[in-house]
């Protein structure tokens, strides 16, 4: 079993490659599930997240999310939600599934043509085509989209449209067969705080020097400058103080597939740890280079390995080192150590609180050219994912609000006494906090269509009116009306009967 499971993994590994999206300004109180098998942990900036990671906010807390493609997303205070998808295929395209499960967020960015980019809500999805702005609210029994910015498709099991900007679409999970639509965008609190981050990432004066790379930029234009040198062309140098050095403030955590990959604490650290490398010079100091290559590295360091100890330091520009001799940086710049042990199968190396390294360190530790992986995590290959999970897109019905209810008094009785045999006990079960959302007061006048009518594309403008005509023939019959707010006097259930005229089609005839 432990073999196939292997076998699995390790093709999966080779069929997609992975990508890794960047865990940004945090504002508040987060954490991180890296993946579904592992504990919750407090959220870190320049936390490196895959496929199936999942991110969560508190209350009065938001979290940005950037994408490798240049896009962002945002979550406010008590949301939930995962990287469902999110690879790149031996072709080059870019699979890209983001799942709401709870809460609300924010989306600003675009899809490539040829690459796949939908943001899901329970029972609906939303396609990015075009460079858009958009907001998904998931309650209790309820999905909404809000398009701020472009034009989107949403899609459900009742309905498949083009939204336009300035409109919001509301889905109600206990009758799915209905979706509202509704000509204005009620604003939220969280609005100015997910404008304001778009506006600050706009412009960046990096992006034009590194080709390529499409997150992390703004960070390096505040906190650092670009300068030339004769050696390497182009390298950036960060404002830092004396004796700082790169690789010395942060933490190595253990991805699968990667192996311990670098978490810095400085707020410009992502780009300068995942790609490129580091030089010192002696009149300029710590600069760093950004290379040819683009692709994600988890942080090209020379490593150093005891009894009980580790260290570490960065590569020089274009050294190929395989662990003999000493590297080119180790001589000039102090190595930082932090206590190991490897039979503890240890997933993080934290320098913090070492004290002070040794005075020659090779005489308690040896050059290695990596470390050795921690055991398997079983639970990880065994996870299966529930087909039921909130935030995965289902076209089906949902339960309502009252079947809801009946469900869990179902579970709330004792089981009848009957004798059984034993089960296997469930592994990697997620805990997931319960946050009771309000959903949002119907507005005075909405507008509301079924489902099972539609005979082509939906009139979002009804046509202008004109004058009285003469009475008809009592063999024509009249126009159907494509929006209830023309015909205020008649009630809703006798436009429920009411057929929805084809597009340029504004009469029918009868038979």
């Amino acid at each position: 079993m432990r073999g196939i499971a292997l076998w699995l993994l390790l093709t999966a590994t080779l069929s997609a490659q992975s990508r890794y999206a960047r865990l940004g300004e945090i504002d508040g109180n987060a954490e991180t599930q890296i993946h579904p098998s592992e504990a919750w942990k407090p959220a870190l900036r320049n936390t490196p997240l895959r496929e199936s990671s999942w991110v969560r906010t508190a209350g009065a807390s938001q979290a940005e999310i950037e994408l490798d493609e240049g896009s962002v997303l945002r979550l406010a205070e008590n949301s939930v939600c995962e990287l469902a998808d999110y690879v790149r295929l031996s072709t080059g395209q870019r699979i890209t599934h983001i799942s709401l499960d709870h809460g609300v967020a924010y989306f600003s960015g675009e899809s490539n043509w040829r690459d796949a980019l939908i943001l899901s809500m329970p029972a609906a999805q939303v396609s990015i085509r075009r460079g858009s702005r958009v907001r998904l609210e998931a309650g209790i029994d309820f999905s909404q989209l809000a398009v701020l910015e472009g034009e989107v498709r949403f899609s459900a099991a009742a309905i498949e449209l083009d939204v336009p900007e300035g409109k919001m679409l509301r889905l109600d999970l206990g009758r799915p067969d209905k979706f509202y639509l509704r000509p204005e965008i009620a604003p939220l609190d969280s609005d100015a705080w997910s404008l304001t981050r778009d506006k600050l990432l706009v412009g960046d004066a990096s992006r034009n020097r590194l080709p390529g790379l499409h997150y992390g930029l703004r960070d390096l234009d505040a906190h650092g400058e670009w300068i030339d040198t004769a050696e390497f062309g182009i390298a950036w140098k960060p404002k830092t103080g004396e004796g700082w050095a790169p690789f010395r403030e942060g933490k190595w955590q253990w991805y699968e597939g990667i192996g311990y990959t670098w978490i810095a604490t400085e707020s410009w650290g992502w780009l300068p740890y995942h790609y490129g490398r580091w030089m010192l010079q002696p009149s300029q100091g710590w600069i760093w280079t950004p290379g040819l290559r683009r692709a994600f590295r988890p942080g090209e360091v020379y490593w150093l390995r005891g009894a009980s100890v580790v260290g570490w330091g960065p590569l020089a520009p274009g050294e190929q080192w395989s662990g003999a001799g000493a590297p080119t940086l180790y001589l000039k710049a102090n190595s930082t150590f932090a206590r190991y042990t490897p039979s503890l199968d240890m997933r993080e190396i934290d320098p913090a609180g070492f004290g002070v390294p040794p005075k020659d360190p090779l005489v308690v530790a040896k050059f290695s050219d990596s470390l050795p992986s921690p055991r398997i995590n079983q639970d990880r290959l065994e996870y299966v994912r529930s087909p039921d999970r909130p935030g995965v897109i289902r076209l089906s019905a949902s339960l309502t609000p009252l079947e809801r209810l009946r469900q869990q008094e179902q579970q709330a009785l004792p089981p009848p006494a009957v004798s059984q045999a034993p089960q296997p006990a469930r592994r990697a079960v997620v805990e997931r906090p319960v946050v009771v959302m309000a959903p949002a007061p119907d507005p005075i006048v909405e507008t509301y269509y079924v489902a099972p009518i539609y005979t082509g594309i939906i009139v979002m403008n009804p046509p202008e009116k004109k004058p009285p005509k003469a009475k008809q023939p009592a063999n024509t019959l009249a126009s159907a009306p494509a929006h209830e707010a023309e015909h205020p006097h008649v009630p809703r259930e006798d436009l429920d009967d009411q057929s929805v005229p084809r597009s340029g089609d504004n009469s029918r005839r009868a038979r």
